[in-house]
């Protein structure tokens, strides 16, 4: 800070010795090569001088090749991430405006769909009602957790990166403690939109259905998360507003197509919709509400042909499917996307 603050040729001096950041003095005396755009936690001076001298910035560096260096940081992973979590946590609970915010959006959300739907999972005469209730549903996580990251994740990243740059942390630390840190809001914030719409919606007051319905909802929140984390790492907050949503359209497509002629559906379709997140929420939020042994839904009009919920199965090409099955690509899209974003990060850090 003296230096930076002072005369702006120390600057200079300093940032050519060790060629921005790509080079460290050992306690050997020896300069070695690191990765672009990082440098050894450890870079002790040397008995040979100090590294601000001019002398040593007009010398000739010495790159070794042939082997790749010796990464190390002055402390362990799992102290890394500890502290990384600890720091994630505390912004989160101090951001009180941002809580609040968040809890009133799944409050009005939710009484808004529990206003629009209500009592509607009882009406066997409502096929297609269902499926929009399952589709906004399913729009609701997604949107929801796939523009947050987006819009705020980019000013992140710019901090992320001189640290890291500092060697303060790895990146797999701060990777882990940012997933982890993620996960207690969403499961709470999740859980308490879906069990108001839970109740007023109809469905049976059973407590393995909800759990099953809850964790589609976790896990497609999850996902959704993951591609917006993806986005906001690689993008800037205006090209990522655009990006998003492009994302999502096709997935989205994918989700509501074939309703009502599902068995005609070719075999390849049937393949490219288990790419689609959206899709696999759509089929999980059904197979939970018609399936597991439902029983015959109410039937205010002379006839209902969807009333028996096999029927309702049957009729989306869904009867011989699981619920744990679409959960199960839901995890996969989840850890895919994860993978994604790391993918990401590891970029922005050698750029």
């Amino acid at each position: 800070i003296e230096l930076s603050d002072s005369d702006a040729q120390f600057v200079n001096i300093l940032s050519a010795s060790v060629d921005n950041g790509k080079l460290t003095k050992t306690p050997e005396g020896t300069l070695q090569a690191v990765d672009k755009g990082e440098c050894l936690s450890e870079c002790s001076g040397s008995s040979q001088g100090e590294v601000a001298d001019a002398e040593l910035a007009a010398q000739p560096l010495h790159r070794p090749r042939g082997r790749e260096p010796d990464l190390q940081f002055p402390s362990s992973f799992w102290l890394q991430f500890v502290v990384l979590l600890h720091r994630m946590l505390q912004q989160t609970t101090r951001n009180k405006t941002a809580m609040r915010i968040q809890f009133a959006h799944h409050t009005m959300c939710s009484l808004m769909v529990a206003i629009l739907y209500f009592n509607v999972a009882r009406d066997g005469s409502q096929f297609f009602t269902h499926m929009k209730f399952s589709i906004g549903l399913v729009l609701f996580y997604t949107y929801t957790h796939v523009m947050v990251p987006v819009l705020v994740y980019p000013y992140d990243v710019k901090l992320f990166k001189k640290e890291h740059f500092n060697r303060w942390y790895s990146l797999n630390a701060y990777y882990a403690a940012l997933c982890v840190a993620k996960m207690p809001i969403q499961f709470v914030l999740s859980t308490y939109f879906l069990s108001i719409i839970y109740y007023f919606s109809g469905l049976p007051l059973e407590f393995d259905r909800f759990a099953i319905m809850a964790l589609t909802g976790i896990l497609i929140s999850l996902v959704a998360e993951g591609m917006g984390h993806s986005i906001g790492a690689v993008f800037s907050v205006t090209n990522g507003s655009a990006v998003g949503p492009m994302l999502i359209a096709p997935f989205m497509g994918l989700a509501v197509y074939g309703f009502d002629f599902a068995p005609q559906i070719p075999w390849y379709i049937n393949a490219l919709m288990k790419t689609s997140f959206l899709r696999s929420g759509v089929a999980a939020f059904v197979l939970t509400m018609f399936g597991f042994g439902r029983e015959t839904l109410d039937c205010n009009e002379f006839y209902c042909h969807f009333k028996n919920p096999r029927y309702v199965l049957r009729f989306l090409d869904v009867e011989h499917q699981s619920a744990w099955g679409e959960i199960g690509n839901l995890v996969i899209l989840g850890v895919f996307y994860r993978l994604t974003f790391w993918v990401g990060l590891r970029w922005r850090t050698s750029t």
